[in-house]
């Protein structure tokens, strides 16, 4: 193995354990009062409920014509699993975030083969940006 990929092999796990760590002290297991969490999560609870893809908060339920389907149908997902139980869901957005970030590296890498420091340091802002841990 060459020094260098060995001087680095620690990169990435350090990345996601500093990725836990924001998560952790970021958690709130409520809803963001600025943000649009509520609208994904009555989106998937329409999926659940068989009402289709429905603004089941707005009154008529229209047809929902914003929102790209991939977060909410996780988000059923995991709602058939753990029911509505807001930390839970917010825990599942914890453990993609995990996968994200350990999955960003080898992607990275790939792209700057020779420069483990320009990913490393394009998922260290990732994981410290505010927007993602909420």
């Amino acid at each position: 193995m060459d020094s260098r990929a060995r001087d680095n092999r620690w990169l990435p796990a350090t990345l996601v354990a500093l990725a836990l760590v924001v998560a952790v002290l970021g958690f709130e297991p409520q809803l963001e009062s600025g943000g649009d969490n509520a609208e994904y999560l009555l989106l998937g609870r329409s999926l659940v409920d068989g009402t289709g893809w429905r603004q089941v908060g707005t009154p008529g339920a229209p047809v929902e014509t914003k929102r790209w389907p991939g977060y909410p149908v996780f988000l059923a997902a995991c709602m058939s699993v753990a029911g509505d139980s807001l930390g839970a869901l917010k825990a599942t957005s914890v453990l993609s975030l995990l996968g994200a970030v350990a999955l960003a590296w080898p992607l990275l890498r790939r792209v700057s083969p020779a420069t483990p420091w320009v990913a490393g340091a394009a998922v260290l802002l990732f994981v410290l940006n505010e927007d993602t841990v909420h």
